[in-house]
This record gives C-alpha cells, sequence and structure tokens, in this order.
C-alpha cells in the first residue's frame, strides 16, 4: 500500500466532493429561482386577467382597458410558456440530485475505503476511475449553471466547508 498514492487519491476525491457539493447547490438554487420566476409569471396572470376583465373584472365597462389587460395576460401566460418554468425546475433538481449522489460516492471513496476499508490501491484506482466516469455523465447531462448561483454556492461553501 503505497501511503503516497492513497494521500494523491484523498486529494482528488475530496476535490471532486467539493465540486459536485458546489454544482448540486448552485442546482438547487437555479431551481428554486426558477420555481420563483414562475409562480410570479402564474400570479401575474392570474392578477392581471381577473382585473381587466376575466371573472367580473373592474375594467368591464371600457373595453380599451379591458383589451389592455388581455393583452397583458396573454403576453404574461405566452412568456410563462416559452420559458417553460416548470420544466427548468426539473432540470436542475434532477441535475441537483445527481452531484448529489456522486458527491456521497466521493466522500465513500476518501472517507472510507481510503481511510478505513481494507482495499488494495489498484481497487482504489478502479472505484477513482469509476468515480471520474460517472463525474463525466453527470456533468454532460447536467443544465449549464449560471455564474451568479455557482459563484454564491462556491462563496458559502468556502466560508462554511460543513
Amino acid at each position: 500500500m503505497s501511503t503516497k498514492f492513497r494521500d494523491d487519491l484523498r486529494e482528488l476525491a475530496t476535490d471532486i466532493e467539493f465540486r459536485c457539493r458546489v454544482a448540486r447547490d448552485a442546482h438547487f438554487l437555479v431551481a428554486r429561482r426558477w420555481d420563483s420566476i414562475g409562480f410570479g409569471l402564474g400570479l401575474s396572470v392570474v392578477l392581471v386577467g381577473v382585473v381587466g376583465g376575466g371573472g367580473g373584472g373592474i375594467f368591464t365597462r371600457n373595453a380599451t382597458v379591458a383589451a389592455v389587460f388581455a393583452t397583458i395576460a396573454g403576453l404574461l401566460g405566452a412568456v410563462s410558456s416559452f420559458l417553460k418554468t416548470s420544466d427548468q425546475v426539473e432540470r436542475h433538481k434532477k441535475a441537483g440530485d445527481a452531484w448529489s449522489v456522486l458527491r456521497d460516492s466521493a466522500a465513500d471513496l476518501y472517507k472510507l475505503k481510503i481511510e478505513h476499508g481494507n482495499v488494495r490501491d489498484d481497487r482504489l484506482q478502479k472505484l477513482y476511475d469509476d468515480l471520474l466516469v460517472s463525474k463525466k455523465t453527470v456533468t454532460e447531462d447536467s443544465p449549464i449553471i449560471p455564474t451568479w448561483a455557482y459563484d454564491k454556492s462556491f462563496k458559502k461553501l468556502k466560508k462554511n466547508p460543513m
């Protein structure tokens, strides 16, 4: 058993675990943001529609004002449909979950198998190689993380690692 090999592997697996935590948290931040946007747009459509004429609105006697509110409600509905906020929420939530699973695998490798397991170096190398393959798959399957979300997550985790 090579101490240098295990130290290097521990360092690499620790780095992967940290990066997974950043990506996981960033995806969950983005999912929450999209959820808020979707809620705001949906509520706006309902309120503008009700105020402007739907369901006994206060402007039903003024056709011009009612038409403006109907147009605004239609535009808000179109924007909501175009953005597909619920799809965005689901994509980022799914990616966050995948990064969480990968994070657990990296932590298991360096906290349990290297430290406490009676695992040979060649087996550890195989586990690390498998981890890299999984990381590649999760990275390719994940939507792009906006810079603001990554930076916020990174700063938070650097400040409070655990």
